[in-house]
Formats: C-alpha cells, sequence, structure tokens
C-alpha cells in the first residue's frame, strides 16, 4: 500500500511540476489540493505528499487556508541561472574541444 501511494505520489508530483514548467499555472497563482485530486483522480495522500515536497523544493509556498502558491522567481535566481548555464557552456565548449584535439592527434583514448 505505501509503495502504491509513493508511486502515485511521484506521478502526481511529476504531472504538477510539468504543469508549472510549461506554463499551465503561473507565478503566484494558487492551487488546492481539491482541485488537483479531482483533476488526477487520486486520493488526498498521494497530492499532499507532492505537494509537500514541491514546498520542501520550494517551486511552491504553502497559504493557509488557500492551498499552494506557484513562487515567484526572484531576479537573483534569474541572474544565477544565467550564470550556471554559461558556466555549463563553458565546460562543455572546453571538454569538446580537448576531445577534438585528442582525435586530431590519433589519440583514442577516454581521457
Amino acid at each position: 500500500m505505501a509503495e502504491t501511494i509513493m508511486k502515485l505520489k511521484d506521478q502526481v508530483y511529476e504531472k504538477i511540476l510539468d504543469e508549472i514548467t510549461v506554463g499551465k499555472y503561473h507565478q503566484n497563482d494558487i492551487i488546492t489540493e481539491r482541485e488537483l485530486i479531482a483533476k488526477y483522480g487520486v486520493s488526498k495522500s498521494p497530492v499532499r505528499e507532492a505537494l509537500i515536497e514541491l514546498c520542501k523544493e520550494e517551486v511552491l509556498e504553502s497559504r493557509l487556508r488557500m492551498g499552494y502558491q506557484i513562487r515567484p522567481i526572484t531576479i537573483r535566481e534569474i541572474s544565477d541561472i544565467v550564470e550556471l548555464r554559461a558556466i555549463l557552456k563553458t565546460a562543455a565548449l572546453r571538454k569538446s574541444s580537448r576531445i577534438l584535439r585528442m582525435k586530431r592527434s590519433g589519440y583514442c583514448g577516454e581521457h
């Protein structure tokens, strides 16, 4: 039973997160347990567990007697994301360049 609830929680979690990321829900929107229970046709436990997990990950904020609010993203977070993307792209380019140089020189190793 607990395994089934965990699987349902994971499924509900993924559905909610996906709907947020594709724009079905927007910053500051309020979603309720009741709404999600009806939408996904599941019991209260997996919905509540998924919402709690999303709150822990700071995707949602619990609003007493209202539901759960989609947490707005701050300018600082956007800046951090842009900076991280630049770091990752630079690292990927360096690694690609190293691999190409090794291939051109005839080195076949994986380092």
